[in-house]
Formats: structure tokens, C-alpha cells, sequence
């Protein structure tokens, strides 16, 4: 009776938020002024963030077009609307109409394996992978962050050298599940080479980018000389000195370089093409580009060729978002409505994306949608057991990043007192928690918004959980490879190894002294909290603006000296019982006791260190 009369409630609550809608703003250049003059630079100021642009089409028409901020904090010089910014990942959306281009004349084929295209072996070994699994992000690759960004200076190799030296395991089936991936949109770049005969560069630049009139945009790095100075620089908070230009060399997934004004070009180009203006492929193929190509769940976003579905309420948009160390940005295309927003800032903001902050409160002011509403009370939904944690399909096995996909790549799904249920992954601006209520169907409605939650699964019986977001799924974690349940056992065994070290010491320095037996079990504590301490200096470098170029090949050696202090560790933990064989035989209950949970720990972190390749001599994160 509680549950009926919380779920009364809250469809009390979703039909007083429909009524309440406003009306919808007009969409003309003074409305748009006025509203992100109020907009952005509160976002900028709030988020230390020194710059961004924003910029409105409606078909073939630039409604607005603006910059806010600083391109570079050391000498003033404004943000305007022809600055340019590294568009990140909207690259890709531009790398997949030359491929279809490619498609349309012959060159290349959807559904051909793409070995047969390659002039480098890349093992498949759970299936063959073709240019349609490669646009849909359902090659099965696993993902990494080695060389996703240069050091400064550094060298852009080819995409050939770059493919074959950086080849992924393959860890899901192909078309089995979506698992985004910055290799394949890169192996698609390669294709586009093998298939024109030209360097990729010069290739978008003459069947894209020039003939859309997008002479502020580009794909070459570093950037040519009649555009280097008009960058849009990132900062550290506070600082003035700009970052060094971003070298990725995976170009085809990221490296696009652009004008604001250039990006309404573009958006115009994709948002016309249907009524017969130029572009590089027919009306045809941007269509099925734009369409669901691969559907993971029926009542959910899908993936189309590299633009992704992302519809708010009945509204049809797709679009694509960016993000680098330093730039986010996002592009949505409001289908029916014809209309396209592109913003891009130098920065993320502490509380997340600020681009997609942007897209939400101007979809509200302009173009709103009804909230969803929730289903009746007593929906079968209403019971489904769907709370625990679940593991994002794009992560990596062969390699060191998985400690780092069990940091920020699981989500935990918990139900609340009004029945509705939360995700770990899903917060509000102000960073509250947002509340799903069931839809039917293992759809669950954002109460009071658009956002939506799906649960479907698998042929052996494991839960799926779908966000709005089609370029990956998060499969329902096993007990013992849950976050807080492996966090917790690596925690505990750090502080009884922390405990131990400081006990040992301690009777070192009143001259208390131990036979030769116990020197494995004091090594593999030593050894073991290094590598920990190692593998959390590697956590925070990461999490700099800069980090990730210490990920690059130039650092392997480090990668190596990392793996050879991890097997110590290891080799040294295995040798640990030694120690505690010996203590049983010369101590009382409490010194037994305490050598023996002392080795479980060293063997507990060890077999951590093991299963996470931390130990293995590899330099592949």
C-alpha cells in the first residue's frame, strides 16, 4: 500500500511539472543573445574555464554566433566566433562521411572485413570485423589510454605505424554490444587512406572541408601558420601561461581543429542535405547515418554511423560530443526542428561536462520538452530487483587500465524510499542525484526531466543496464568484482600491511630483532605498499590536464620498472607463508595471528596486482 501511494505521488508530481512547462522562448538572434549573454559567462566564471563559443543554425541560416571569455589569458585576446577549438570527438562524425563517400563510390564496402582492406595483420580472434561494426562502435575492441596524447613536440606517426604498434584485444563479439573506441574510428581513417590513396588529412580536407567552405578548419597538427595563432589556448585554474598544444595522434577520432563560424557550416551543411544541397554524400546515406544502426534496447537512444541518437522526450536529435584533456565541446542537431547547436569550451568544469550543461538549459528555454511520464502503480517494473553495480563495456582487459575502469567505470543503480530508483552515474546540475521512475518495458523515466534508464538481459541471464548515451552498456558486475567490494579488500589489506610496516620499525628502533625467516614477509609488505603507492601516483598524474601524454611510449621504460616492481611484490608475497610457517612454530596465538593475516594481506594485494596486469611486463595501459 506504501509503494501504490509513493507511486501515486509521484505521478502527482510529473503531471504538476507538465502543466508547468513555459512557454517555449523564440528562436531569433536577440533571444539567443540575451540568453547566453546570461548564460555562459556565469558557467565560465563558476567553472575557472577561460573560454568558450557558442553557436546556433536553424537549416542554412546562422542564427547565432559568439564567443565568451579569453583565447589566451596572458595576453587578453578575446574569444570570438572565428577562434578556434579542438572539436575532439565530433571529429568522428566528419571521419564517417568521407568513409560513406568512399561507400557510395565503390571503394569501400560496409560489410566486407575490413583484413581484407589492411596492410597490417590485426588478430580478430572472436569474429571478423567489418567498416559497419567500425561506425557503430561494435567491433569488440577493448579501449586504452596509450597514446591517446603526445608529449609536447612529439612527432605525429602515421596512421599505419600507429594502428599496427597500438592493436587492442578483441573482447566482445562484433555486433554484439557497443563499446566505444577511439582505435576503430581511427582504423576507419586508415581505410579512408587505403581506399583514396591520399593521407588522410588531405583527403578531408578536399572532399569535406573545403567544399563546405570550412577554411577555418582542419586536421592537420600542429596547426598550419595562418591559424596557430588564432587557437582558443587552454589554462590550468589560475594560471595565465598557456598549455602546450594537444598532439593526438589518433587524428581521424579527435584532432579536428575548427571556427565556431565553421561549425555552423557544417551543422547547415548536415541539417540541409536533404533538400538537395551540396554535400559529400547523397541525402540517402546521411540519412542512414543519422538513423539507428545499432539498437541495444528498443525504448532507448541508438547508435547511427558515428553520430549517436539523442532524442529529448519526442523530439529527434543526434549529434556527437568532444571532450580532450583540455577542450569539451558538444553539436546536436535537432532533426525536425532543423536546428543545431554547437558549443565548445577550453575546460570541463569540477561538476562535469559544461557543454552538455549548455545543450540542456538551451533545449529548455527554446525548444522544451514534457518530463516523462511514469507508469501506473503496480507496473511489473515496479518490482524488478535491478539495483547493484555494473561494468561499462568500453574498458580495458590485456592492459593497466582496468584499476582504472573500476575507479570510474562501474555504476552503482540503488532504489529509493519512493520506489523510484538512482544511478551513480546520473546527478543533477546542482550535483543531487536524479530519480527514475518505471516507464514498463525495463524503461525508467527521469522524474521531472527527459533522461531515461533501461534494463534488458543478456542470453545468460546477466542484467543490462542502457543509458541515454548508445556508445556503451554497463554489464552487471559479480559480487567480487564489484568496486566497493574490491576496494574495500585491497583497503584493509593496505592497512594491516601499513600496520605491520610500523610495528616492525618500531621494535627496529627499540633494537628488537628478527630471524632471517621473517625477511620474505617484511619485503613483500615493502614491496607491495611501493607498487600500491606507484599505482596511485599513476592514478593522480592521470587525473592532470597533462597526464596523459605520461602515457605515451616515450615513458615506457617507466611502464617497465613499474612491472618489474610489481613482480617482486608478487614473487616476494608468494614467499610470505615462509614467514608465518616459521612464526607458528615460535610464537604464541597472537604473534601466529598476526604474521598469518599480515601474508593473507601481501597474497590478497599480490593476486590484485596479477589480476589487473600490473605485474605483467607490458607497457600497454
Amino acid at each position: 500500500m506504501r509503494r501504490w501511494l509513493l507511486a501515486l505521488g509521484l505521478l502527482v508530481q510529473l503531471a504538476s511539472a507538465a502543466s508547468a512547462q513555459p512557454a517555449p522562448a523564440p528562436l531569433e538572434a536577440a533571444a539567443l543573445e540575451a540568453f547566453f549573454d546570461g548564460l555562459v559567462p556565469e558557467q565560465l566564471e563558476r567553472s575557472g574555464i577561460a573560454g568558450a563559443v557558442v553557436v546556433v543554425v536553424r537549416g542554412d541560416e546562422t542564427l547565432f554566433a559568439k564567443g565568451y571569455g579569453v583565447a589566451d589569458r596572458s595576453t587578453g585576446r578575446p574569444v570570438t566566433a572565428d577562434t578556434l577549438f579542438r572539436t575532439g570527438s565530433i571529429s568522428k562524425t566528419a571521419t564517417a562521411i568521407a568513409a560513406m563517400r568512399l561507400v557510395e563510390e565503390g571503394r569501400l564496402d560496409l560489410d566486407r572485413p575490413v583484413a581484407e582492406y589492411l596492410d597490417f595483420d590485426l588478430p580478430m580472434p572472436l569474429g571478423p570485423v567489418t567498416l559497419r561494426h567500425l561506425l557503430t562502435h561494435t567491433a569488440g575492441f577493448e579501449d586504452s589510454v596509450k597514446d591517446l596524447l603526445l608529449p609536447p613536440g612529439a612527432a605525429v606517426p602515421s596512421l599505419r605505424d600507429l594502428l599496427a604498434q597500438r592493436v587492442p584485444a578483441q573482447i566482445h563479439a562484433p555486433g554484439s554490444v557497443a563499446a566505444y573506441s577511439n582505435y576503430g574510428i581511427t582504423l576507419v581513417g586508415h581505410l579512408i587512406e587505403r581506399a583514396s590513396g591520399e593521407p588522410f588529412e588531405q583527403h578531408m580536407q578536399r572532399v569535406l572541408l573545403d567544399p563546405l567552405g570550412m577554411r577555418r578548419a582542419t586536421f592537420v597538427q600542429p596547426l598550419p601558420a595562418g591559424l596557430a595563432s588564432d587557437l582558443a589556448e587552454g589554462h590550468r585554474a589560475g594560471e595565465e601561461t598557456p598549455l602546450p598544444f594537444e598532439m593526438i595522434p589518433w587524428t581521424p577520432a579527435g584532432a579536428l581543429s575548427a571556427a565556431g563560424t565553421d561549425m555552423a557550416r557544417y551543422m547547415s551543411a548536415l541539417l540541409t542535405a536533404a533538400d538537395g544541397a551540396p554535400f559529400p554524400v547523397g541525402a540517402g546515406t546521411l540519412r542512414a547515418m543519422t538513423s539507428p544502426q545499432h539498437v541495444a534496447h528498443a525504448g532507448m537512444n541508438a547508435g547511427g554511423f558515428a553520430f549517436f541518437e539523442e532524442n529529448r522526450g519526442g523530439r529527434r536529435v543526434v549529434g556527437h560530443g568532444g571532450a580532450t584533456p583540455i577542450y569539451s565541446t558538444q553539436m546536436s542537431l535537432f532533426l525536425d526542428e532543423r536546428v543545431g547547436l554547437y558549443v565548445a569550451f577550453t575546460g570541463h568544469g569540477a561538476a562535469g561536462s559544461e557543454p552538455l550543461r549548455t545543450l540542456d538549459r538551451f533545449a529548455e528555454q527554446f525548444l522544451p520538452t514534457p518530463p516523462l511520464a511514469a507508469a501506473a502503480p503496480g507496473t511489473a517494473a515496479d518490482d524488478e530487483p535491478v539495483e547493484g553495480y555494473y561494468t561499462m563495456t568500453r574498458r580495458n582487459l590485456t592492459g593497466r587500465s582496468e584499476l582504472l575502469g573500476l575507479l570510474v567505470g562501474q555504476v552503482a543503480v540503488t532504489r529509493n524510499d519512493d520506489g523510484t530508483i538512482s544511478a551513480s552515474s546520473e546527478r543533477t546540475l546542482a550535483g543531487q542525484p536524479r530519480r527514475f521512475a518505471p516507464l514498463g518495458q525495463g524503461v525508467y523515466g527521469e522524474v521531472g526531466g527527459t533522461g531515461r534508464l533501461a534494463f534488458s538481459r543478456e542470453a545468460d541471464g546477466r542484467r543490462v543496464l542502457h543509458g541515454d548515451f548508445p556508445g556503451f552498456v554497463f554489464r552487471e558486475a559479480p559480487f567480487l568484482q564489484r568496486a566497493p567490494v574490491v576496494l574495500g579488500l585491497l583497503g584493509t589489506a593496505v592497512l594491516v600491511m601499513a600496520a605491520s610496516l610500523v610495528r616492525w620499525l618500531a621494535g627496529r628502533l627499540r633494537g628488537r630483532r628478527e630471524g632471517w625467516a621473517q625477511f620474505p614477509l617484511r619485503l613483500a609488505v615493502v614491496l607491495n605498499l611501493a607498487t600500491v603507492a606507484a599505482c596511485v601516483w599513476l592514478l593522480a598524474i592521470l587525473a592532470d590536464v597533462e597526464g596523459l601524454a605520461a602515457f605515451s611510449g616515450a615513458n615506457d621504460p617507466w611502464a617497465y620498472a613499474l612491472a618489474a616492481l610489481a613482480a617482486a611484490a608478487v614473487a616476494a608475497s608468494l614467499a610470505s607463508p615462509v614467514s608465518a610457517a616459521a612464526r607458528w612454530r615460535s610464537a604464541g596465538w597472537a604473534g601466529r595471528a598476526g604474521t598469518t593475516l599480515v601474508a593473507a594481506a601481501c597474497l590478497l594485494t599480490a593476486a590484485l596486482l596479477v589480476r589487473w596486469n600490473i605485474a605483467s611486463f607490458t607497457a600497454w595501459y
